[in-house]
């Protein structure tokens, strides 16, 4: 089974830090669904938030001895390399030094690299994970409804776990 994600960034979540208690019951949750949907292909879109802590729980899947391919999917050649927070950069090296296959879009940025490889990871995934917010706008919005559009199942997070806390 070849599942992808879509989800949040942090300052629409829970912030940067992805080992907070809201990101890493959002993370069981991830490894949960994965296990139980036996997946064997997991793409990831390395943007910071949901895609970054998908990609850690894939790679802790791995590390437990799961037999589990973790292919990242950057919208273009360097995304994320130039970011100031080192805690991000560590994570990305982490993932990427796990990683099965590295993808890339683009040779370099332009403006519909996101919807690009938003919409590579839906058209190559038998199912999408959808850490989504409800709020009917932006790129996790659109991506939904892509893949809507193609019958392909979406698995939502529950509400509760992507609800702001107070």
């Amino acid at each position: 089974m070849k599942i992808a994600l879509t989800g949040h960034r942090p300052q629409r979540l829970f912030g940067h830090n992805l080992a907070n208690e809201q990101w890493q019951r959002i993370s069981d949750w991830i490894k949960k669904v994965l296990m139980e949907n036996e997946c064997t292909v997991a793409f990831s879109g390395m943007a910071s938030g949901s895609d970054m802590l998908y990609a850690l729980a894939v790679k802790e899947i791995k590390e437990n001895g799961i037999d589990i391919d973790l292919k990242l999917v950057f919208p273009c050649d360097g995304y994320g390399s130039r970011s100031k927070d080192k805690r991000y950069l560590a994570w990305r090296q982490q993932i990427i030094d796990a990683s099965d296959e590295r993808i890339f879009i683009h040779d370099q940025w332009c403006n519909t690299a996101d919807d690009d490889r938003d919409k590579y990871m839906v058209d190559n995934c038998d199912k999408l994970i959808a850490i989504f917010d409800g709020i009917e706008a932006g790129g996790v919005f659109k991506t939904i409804n892509y893949a809507k559009s193609l019958g392909k199942e979406i698995i939502y997070c529950p509400s509760e776990l992507v609800r702001k806390q107070g």
